[in-house]
């Protein structure tokens, strides 16, 4: 048997998309049923935070950009954006 600990940040894991099928399956599931309900943790800002601050963008040329300008076409994890 798998069993995905639900218990701390649970929801937050959700949100963030751990990008998990197996994990988000199971979220919904507590979900559906009711079994889920949590705050936040305020932790999970700071991680939000850290993990934007992580995130790598370039420009369509290739090159790193630190801070992205608003309305400008970027490359962010292999895809187009508009920041």
């Amino acid at each position: 048997n798998k069993y995905f600990d639900m218990g701390e940040m649970g929801v937050g894991s959700c949100v963030q998309g751990y990008s998990n099928d197996e994990i988000d399956a199971a979220a919904k599931r507590a979900i559906d049923n009711g079994g889920m309900c949590s705050l936040n943790a305020p932790e999970e800002v700071e991680v939000a935070k850290e993990g934007a601050k992580n995130t790598i963008y370039f420009n369509l040329q290739g090159q790193r950009v630190n801070e992205p300008k608003k309305g400008e076409i970027y490359i962010k994890d292999g895809k187009k954006i508009i920041k």
